[in-house]
């Protein structure tokens, strides 16, 4: 089914956005349902497939000027709402907590939407994956655990490491490990709650210094209460200390074998940076950039951010024979 634009802001060099966002459900094999969503090249003699993926609570719906950018570069794109968040799946009938027993589930998941809907789309063509946060941590996972499918990838923020667990690892990973052995995987972590638009203000935010871009994940989630997702619950943290701990050991890190683009936000306040520099060392193949003045989200920042990053990518794709 179509989708509108939603009011996105043009895409970069003002054009706006050349196609429309097509979306569907994919029953698993586990019978959970994903929705998915498509964004087709307009000539047929496409560069390749990219696999677009989101961070934690972000729906496909805040991608839709980054998927623009792609198809004006000729490729096709491909995206999906991680279980328990956007219009997938939730693991929980609250459907505000943010919650996860084991990131495998979610890398088991990606495999199938590969195997069953990007790979035949792509027809033979490159894949390319492209992932924010914790969309760029399952995509290094599917690398390391899935080789052969990806040509290329590149990540923005990554989420190797969290900077709260970094400041607090052992209390944070111990408190989360004990909530869950006392059976409250699915309560929200210390600090956490459901979504309140009312503390979401662009007046120092973590994540953006554009506006306008800022406003694209708050409107989706005004616009759609379904969407919303709010803080994260101890199984989650739980899952993404294991997670973490996991790509951050060299001989699981080894295993990604394909050239690999890491864009570094130097205003970072979620992520670890460290971290992602630490595993850019025990990749065979990476490229490591670091933009100065990006806040977390380097894909919604404003232009002369998301240009930077946009070009090291064009870059990296031809240098890399895309």
């Amino acid at each position: 089914m179509p989708s509108g634009l939603s009011g996105l802001p043009p895409a970069a060099g003002g054009g706006h956005l050349p196609a429309l966002m097509e979306t569907s459900f994919l029953t698993l094999r586990t019978g959970a349902r994903l929705r998915l969503a498509s964004w087709r090249a307009a000539s047929a003699r496409s560069r390749g497939t990219v696999l677009l993926l989101t961070g934690r609570s972000e729906p496909v719906e805040k991608y839709e000027e980054t998927a623009g950018d792609l198809l004006a570069r000729g490729f096709a794109v491909h995206s999906l709402d991680w279980r328990g968040q956007g219009l997938s799946d939730r693991f929980l009938a609250d459907r505000e907590r943010c919650h996860v027993d084991d990131f495998a589930i979610l890398v088991a998941d990606l495999a199938e939407v590969v195997d069953r809907v990007v790979l035949p789309a792509a027809g033979g063509r490159p894949l390319v994956m492209l992932g924010h946060s914790m969309g760029g941590m399952l995509g290094l996972r599917f690398l390391a655990e899935h080789p052969g499918h990806v040509r290329r990838a590149a990540f923005t923020a990554p989420m190797v490491g969290i900077q709260a667990l970094r400041r607090a690892r052992w209390l944070l990973a111990g408190l989360a490990d004990l909530a869950v052995a006392r059976g409250r995987a699915g309560d929200y972590a210390l600090g956490q709650g459901d979504f309140d638009p009312d503390l979401r203000s662009f007046a120092g935010n973590r994540l953006t210094s554009d506006p306008a871009r800022f406003e694209v994940h708050r409107r989706a989630f005004q616009t759609n209460p379904e969407l919303r997702v709010g803080g994260v619950t101890w199984g989650w943290l739980a899952a993404a200390c294991r997670s973490t701990r996991l790509l951050l050991t060299p001989a699981y890190a080894r295993r990604i074998t394909v050239p690999v683009l890491i864009a570094s936000a130097g205003r970072e306040a979620l992520v670890d940076n460290a971290a992602q520099k630490r595993l850019a060392q025990f990749l065979p193949d990476c490229t490591f950039t670091t933009y100065p003045d990006a806040l977390h989200e380097i894909l919604m920042e404003r232009d002369e951010i998301r240009d930077g990053f946009l070009s090291d990518f064009d870059r990296f794709l031809e240098r890399h024979g895309i």
